[in-house]
């Protein structure tokens, strides 16, 4: 891999100190060492995201079964001949609706961090 960007940052001579004698220990130049452990650093962000979106979904997974199971119980309760309640509409509207919220934000959160 080509490393032609150059970025500049300042730390302190104890921190420099630390980073080469991690490099030496390491076998690799300061520079090559200080690439892997942004590079290392970066990927663990990144599976802590994937992680977070993770737990979301099998959350959203959950709710959906859960509206999945309500809408069941109120067919039955319509083909039995059964009337809704006169807030039930509503209701459902609202539940759905917040779904479907739950679901863009997990989508846009899942975009953001690519």
């Amino acid at each position: 891999m080509r490393h032609d960007e150059i970025i500049r940052f300042r730390i302190s001579a104890a921190l420099k100190q630390e980073l080469e004698a991690a490099a030496r220990a390491a076998d690799e130049p300061l520079s090559a060492y200080v690439r892997a452990v942004l590079a290392a650093h970066a990927a663990c962000r990144d599976a802590d995201t994937e992680r977070q979106l993770l737990a979301e979904l099998v959350a959203l997974r959950g709710a959906v079964g859960r509206l999945g199971n309500n809408a069941n119980q109120i067919a039955r309760r319509m083909n039995a001949g059964e009337a809704l309640p006169e807030q039930a509409p509503e209701r459902i509207a609202r539940a759905v609706e917040n779904m479907q919220r739950q679901v863009a934000a997990a989508l846009d959160q899942r975009r953001a961090a690519r």
